[in-house]
């Protein structure tokens, strides 16, 4: 092996003699809490070996910063006085002896995982080859293994078994069932006794490590491992939900029936609890009931203190939005800590239930219930850090989850937090008695380097260390490889002494570098760290990694199920359907009421699935898993349907088109849920409707089902294709089919009319009747124009982020291209929306509709947009319909009822015989006979002053056009305020009157 002149951080040879030549070398230090490189210049001798070289580079780093670079701020873990006594390298192994008089303490973890990555960053730049580094101290005459140094003497923790919390109805097992996965997401806020409450890590081009890792952690590998099946023991608090909530036994809330007595051991949650004793026929009850912050998804947590006489099935119950949940929780292990169950969706009130239903004998303890996450509540002196508590470092959590002062605080309560924190991480997982222990980290050092790689301890790690490092490492480089960028540099499976993994008893552990946090300088790291689908594959890549440590012949988790509609399919009868996913087994159906809380999941074996015996006018929203023997996958969009009544009248679909989530957004901010609002509204509005994702579409005649379809496509822009060729030329033939769409989403001028082709130009000119005018209308508030479709509505917000939906940023300006104005930008800042009724009817907002916060806004603006695209329902011929709450979905237990309902069931999704806005005609009892002269729900114009509307086949309820109104294509609008004679109505006039004016914003123009 040589050492290199030149390496991925890129150092110049410059020959500077015969004898000699310079190298210009980078050297790693410090700036606050951030790496930063130097360049200097180093002399070596021609013909250096790689050990003098390497010792020349050494003497300069431990030399530490000159004054220029000290006075500003440049600092060396170094002590100083430090010197290179020996140097070894061999191979990819350099073993090397540092001379120091005063070294930092071995408590001093933070300090010298500082040093190490100092020596580790700036050899690895000027040779990528190096793998292994090893580390000595000359101190006090002789010489010590930094390994042995370092080793402090700790408890070794009873391994107690393995806890399951198992939905016995709902949640399948996995390749990871019955294993306890340990996961430290690095670093977080800590309390600094100068600095105060601080992260470890600084701001770098936006990305601070201490969230970042968490990030990627919590939203992606804890749920993929989750979903395999695995018990996950996180180092830092795992629900991103600041807002908490707890309920104790001695508090309010809290009730009993039966038989229940005080427990008389110490290590309950407020230093009591209460247990009842088991029976095989139950009668005893533990009921908490407790009202939350403001609905939303809390993860659920328990208290209690384990022991030999408690039971192994205690059974708990969550309910929760989308009914109740059972949990056997075994209370014999995994006492005193905060034991996680799921997250649910909560209204205002939570209740979890303990029932001492049981056949084994023993006893059931029942303590404490959180809800969420909270806030950082540690005082160190300096007040809590208020800050959400998966953001604080695990030093913090661990404290709060109950672990011993011997983990928190396990190089002793005079060590600084951030020391304490590095321990704190590999002791939880010990003290959890945890199968498998990965450590997660970003990387730092002159913002020109890159790539991804792996550590193990190099002072006898545990046995199967070195397998899961190398499984880690190229999985995580192999997934980049193979799907994001084919020159991602693998920097190697190394070994070090960090002190995560110097720490870990009894299971295999590694620490992962993913990529290089400040790489920004040439390099792509920070640019795809960004990036959501990135941190996505990041977290995917280690779960697989762990799966196949543990067993490498299992399958794998699949993708989330796509192309998922739901639709009408017979009175009282919905068929959901979604294309077939490679390598799944069966898959779950998951209904809910509202789209947010979710019932327990239906099995179903097929692509589609029937839910029955529904209650006509109730919206029903599904979303779809595939399942196999690796585990369960993420869900697929949520899409949603209102079941129809005795009409039959569903002239609806709602498309869910939003599927960016990249740099700008992120999962949280859209996590596949943005039909759920827009179903709400049309349902609260008296519309009946269908729902797809947008990929369940095939043709135009798919749509030709629909009077009208709601598109919805959110934050789509350039990158994800606002409106792609195919689906322009989807759109293009619906509407010249007399189609009606309402259209929202921020950035679709902006992507068609900046910066698309001419065809897309062509398209946003021509179908949704506007061009681009500015990117960004700099408000949030929105205001009818006078005379248009809304004229009355009061003025209304949509969401900048701080509001419960989502920041809409850079909402367009349109101008109207044969369209009339509908909404304008409040003070004057351009048109917000335009309406259109010619050969079709379209409305287009510049700014999505989902981010409209207030329901009645969004209520009352959905009725005025359907009611102009559809028309009013027609009448109802049973004298009511029934609410939704009359009743809820089940499930169709046998026949074929679905089979050619909505979407074909095979895995080439297609609707199937659909007729415009009726049942399928070969739909069980679906809809009129074959006599049938027009497809429900439809509607004409009867001469020029009247409307009539299709009921049961027959054109019937024709209905006059008040004064001031003519009928035009089914629906009575306004006259144009420049018509002539009665008889200039409809197709006329043949352009749009100048200024915009015009009735209420719509017109009869024609293309």
């Amino acid at each position: 092996m040589k050492l290199s002149n030149c390496s991925l951080a890129a150092s110049v040879v410059v020959l500077s003699s015969s004898s000699a030549f310079a190298s210009d070398v980078r050297l790693m230090f410090f700036r606050g809490g951030d790496a930063k490189a130097v360049v200097r210049n180093i002399d070596f001798s021609k013909g250096a070996s790689d050990r003098e070289r390497v010792a020349a580079i050494l003497r300069a780093l431990v030399a530490g910063p000159n004054s220029e670079e000290a006075s500003s701020g440049f600092r060396s873990a170094f002590p100083a006085g430090t010197g290179v006594d020996r140097v070894e390298v061999s191979g990819n192994r350099a073993a090397i002896t540092f001379g120091m008089d005063n070294p930092p303490p071995p408590a001093d973890a933070a300090r010298w995982d500082e040093i190490q990555a100092q020596v580790i960053n700036t050899l690895s730049s000027s040779d990528p080859d190096l793998r292994d580094f090893h580390f000595n101290l000359h101190t006090r005459g002789r010489v010590v293994p930094l390994r042995d140094f370092l080793k402090i003497d700790r408890p070794a923790f009873p391994r107690e078994g393995v806890a399951r919390f198992i939905r016995p109805d709902s949640a399948p097992t996995g390749t990871l069932s019955g294993k306890r996965i340990a996961i430290s997401p690095g670093h977080g806020w800590y309390f600094n006794t100068s600095l105060g409450w601080t992260t470890q890590r600084g701001d770098t081009n936006g990305l601070i490590e201490d969230f970042l890792t968490a990030d990627i952690c919590l939203h992606w590998l804890v749920p993929y491992l989750e979903k395999a099946g695995a018990h996950v023991i996180v180092a830092r608090e795992r629900d991103l939900n600041t807002r908490e909530a707890i309920a104790d036994n001695s508090g309010a809330g809290y009730a009993e029936t039966g038989t229940w007595s005080d427990g008389s051991s110490a290590g309950g949650f407020k230093d009591d609890y209460r247990v009842s004793q088991t029976s095989p026929s139950g009668g005893s009850e533990a009921v908490w009931t407790i009202a939350l912050p403001e609905p939303g998804t809390y993860r659920v947590s328990l208290w209690y203190l384990a022991g030999s006489n408690r039971v192994a099935g205690a059974r708990f119950s969550v309910v929760h939005g989308g009914g109740e949940e059972a949990f056997t929780v075994n209370q014999r292990i995994d006492g005193a800590t905060w034991a996680y169950l799921d997250p649910f969706f909560f209204g205002d009130t939570a209740v979890v239930k303990l029932s001492n239903l049981s056949a084994e004998t023993g006893y059931v303890v029942a303590d404490a219930v959180r809800f969420g996450g909270g806030k950082g509540s540690i005082n160190r002196g300096g007040g809590v850090s208020g800050k959400p508590r998966w953001q604080e470092a695990a030093r913090y959590f661990t404290q709060f989850a109950g672990a011993p002062a011997s983990v928190y605080e396990g190089n002793g309560s005079g060590a600084a937090d951030n020391s304490n924190d590095v321990v704190s991480r590999p002791l939880f997982a010990n003290w959890a008695g945890a199968d498998l222990f990965l450590s997660v980290h970003t990387n730092a050092f002159d913002g020109t380097a890159t790539g991804t790689e792996t550590f193990i301890y190099n002072g006898g790690a545990t046995p199967g260390s070195d397998t899961l490092r190398r499984l880690v490492n190229s999985q995580i480089v192999g997934d980049i490889r193979g799907e994001w960028d084919p020159d991602w540099i693998n920097r190697g499976e190394k070994s070090a002494n960090f002190g995560e993994v110097r720490e870990i008893q009894g299971m295999p552990a590694a620490l992962t570098e993913l990529a290089f946090h400040d790489g920004t300088d040439g390099v792509p790291d920070n640019e795809y760290l960004h990036n959501a689908k990135f941190k996505r594959l990041l977290g995917r890549a280690m779960y697989r990694a762990i799966a196949k440590y543990i067993d490498s012949g299992a399958p794998l988790i699949t993708e989330p199920p796509e192309a998922v509609a739901i639709a009408n399919s017979g009175p009282g009868a919905l068929t959901v359907s979604w294309k077939a996913v490679s390598g799944a087994a069966s898959y779950r159906v998951y209904v809910s009421a509202d789209g947010k809380g979710f019932g327990p999941g239906i099995a179903e074996s097929g692509t589609s699935h029937v839910l029955s015996n529904l209650a006509p006018g109730a919206a029903v929203f599904a979303k779809v898993t595939a399942v196999n023997d690796g585990g369960e996958s993420f869900p697929s969009k949520t899409v949603a349907a209102r079941v129809a009544d005795a009409r039959g009248w569903v002239p609806l679909l709602l498309v869910h088109a939003y599927d960016r989530i990249d740099s700008r957004v992120q999962i949280d901010e859209n996590p596949g849920t943005w039909l759920v609002p827009h179903a709400a509204a049309a349902a609260a509005a008296g519309y009946f409707f269908d729902g797809a994702t947008h990929d369940a579409l095939g043709d135009a005649s798919m749509l030709a089902r629909y009077k009208a379809v709601d598109w919805i496509a959110g934050r789509e822009s350039t990158t994800d294709e606002t409106f792609s060729a195919a689906e322009q030329a989807l759109v293009r033939s619906y509407l010249d089919g007399d189609g009606a769409m309402f259209v929202t989403g921020t950035e679709i001028a902006w992507d068609l009319g900046a910066k698309g082709t001419a065809a897309d130009q062509a398209f946003l000119r021509d179908y949704l009747k506007a061009a681009y005018a500015t990117d960004d209308a700099g408000t949030y508030s929105v205001e009818p124009v006078p005379g248009g479709i809304f004229e009355g509505v009061s003025p209304f917000s949509f969401d900048d982020g701080t509001h419960g939906t989502y920041n809409a940023p850079f909402p367009d300006t349109l101008s109207p291209q044969g369209s009339l104005p509908a909404l304008q930008y409040a003070g004057g800042k351009g048109t917000a929306g335009v309406a259109y009724s010619g050969t079709f009817k379209l409305v287009y907002f510049g700014f999505p509709f989902e981010t409209i916060y207030n329901d009645a806004s969004a209520v009352e603006v959905m009725g005025r947009v359907l009611k102009f695209l559809i028309g009013d329902a027609p009448p109802e011929p049973d004298g009511g319909t029934a609410d939704a709450a009359d009743g809820g979905p089940t499930i169709d237990d046998g026949g074929d009822a679905g089979a050619d309902a909505f979407l074909d069931a095979g895995s080439d999704v297609s609707f199937d015989d659909a007729q415009d806005g009726s049942y399928p005609s070969d739909a069980s009892d679906a809809g009129p006979d074959a006599g049938r002269v027009c497809n429900e729900g439809a509607s004409r114009c009867a001469g020029t002053d009247s409307v009539e509307t299709c009921i049961n086949g027959t054109w019937l309820g024709a209905a006059a056009c008040g004064a001031g109104t003519f009928c035009s294509g089914g629906s009575c609008v306004p006259l144009p305020r420049d018509a002539g004679a009665a008889g200039e109505r409809e197709g006329t006039p043949s352009e749009a009157p100048e200024g915009g004016e015009g009735g209420c914003g719509c017109t009869t123009i024609r293309r």
